[in-house]
């Protein structure tokens, strides 16, 4: 009976099943442990370069720079300038000679002062150029503005040893933002302004906004004004 019973059951099993079995390999049993590590080890491939990337591109802070060309830029995290936009005319001039709008270009406070300097918007007149910091983050304010002193002392050290830089941390402020927007000058410049409107009778907004950086610091020192 048993014999019997044994031949009808392997008679029932499909041909199939037997010809994909592979007699002699054993499954490997994957510990659950092992599965958790191996999928944070994956997460963690992916979500590093996406961090890195973030950190590359996002924008922390914006800066005005202005002489009389007047500029703006976008820095990221790790303090590189993304992009650079033209304020005025003759900013725009300043560019045009350069690859700094290329978006694959490395673009520096040094490379950018140099590029003012070739053409010929420094002289002994104007002698001075202004930073101006927008940045919510003040560890990150206070970086930025170490770095761009050490940047404009080694370029006045060797190009214009009798250079002035002004640094200044922009913060939300109504009256810089009409004056900004009344007589198309920079929010650093505006703010740089503010300084002056009124102390003087004829120190009004439209005499102030026709002069350049280096003539508005010089009123502040005659006025005692620290800068």
């Amino acid at each position: 009976m048993k014999s019997n019973a044994l031949i009808y059951a392997l008679n029932d099993i499909d041909p199939d099943i037997i010809l994909k079995a592979e007699p002699g390999r054993k499954k490997t049993k994957i510990s659950s442990n092992l599965k958790i590590a191996l999928s944070a080890l994956m997460i963690a491939l992916v979500l590093i370069p996406v961090g890195l990337f973030l950190n590359k591109d996002t924008v922390a802070a914006r800066v005005y720079l202005d002489v009389n060309p007047s500029f703006s830029f976008d820095v990221s995290k790790n303090g590189k300038i993304l992009s650079i936009i033209a304020e005025n005319d003759d900013a725009a001039k300043v560019l045009s000679g350069s690859d700094m709008t290329s978006v694959e270009s490395d673009i520096s406070v040094g490379k950018l002062l140099c590029a003012i300097l070739a053409s010929g918007y420094f002289s002994e007149e104007k002698d001075t150029v202004l930073f101006s910091i927008e940045c919510e983050d003040d560890a990150f304010a206070d970086k930025l503005k170490s770095e761009y002193a050490s940047d404009t002392d080694l370029f006045f050290s060797e190009k214009m040893p009798e250079g002035h830089a002004i640094i200044q941390r922009l913060n939300e402020c109504i009256t810089s933002k009409t004056i900004s927007d009344k007589y198309g000058v920079s929010k650093g410049t505006a703010a740089f302004m503010i300084r002056l409107i009124g102390i003087k009778e004829d120190y009004t907004e439209e005499k102030l906004a026709s002069l350049d950086i280096s003539s508005l610091r010089r009123l502040c020192v005659e006025n005692g004004i620290r800068t």
